[in-house]
């Protein structure tokens, strides 16, 4: 979370950031810092979440790959994406562990 932190506080993001743990409280506030930083406020064009079963994982990659709105970025969130990538590649993939 330490490179995390530098991220936000430079305004220099990654392509894309994996958060977990088993702290779900830690997850949603460094999820809703990166948001806040990454979009301006009330911008709803740039921002997706996608969660459940069933990930339409060419649509969210579509989506990332567009152009934003006028923003500097798009801002895609996925609930379950590690699993939805392994389901479409065909493995057998376990959630990771710090």
């Amino acid at each position: 979370m330490k490179s995390l932190n530098e991220d936000i506080k430079q305004g220099q993001f990654k392509n894309i950031y994996l958060l977990y743990g088993e702290e779900d409280y830690l997850k949603k506030q460094y999820r809703d810092r990166l948001v806040k930083a990454m979009l301006p406020e009330g911008d709803t064009v740039n921002y997706a979440h996608y969660e459940g079963k069933g990930l339409p994982v060419g649509e969210i990659i579509d989506l990332a790959e567009t152009m934003p709105f006028f923003a500097e970025r798009r801002c895609p969130r996925c609930a379950a994406i590690f699993r939805a990538l392994c389901s479409v590649a065909g493995v057998g993939c376990k959630t990771p562990t710090p």
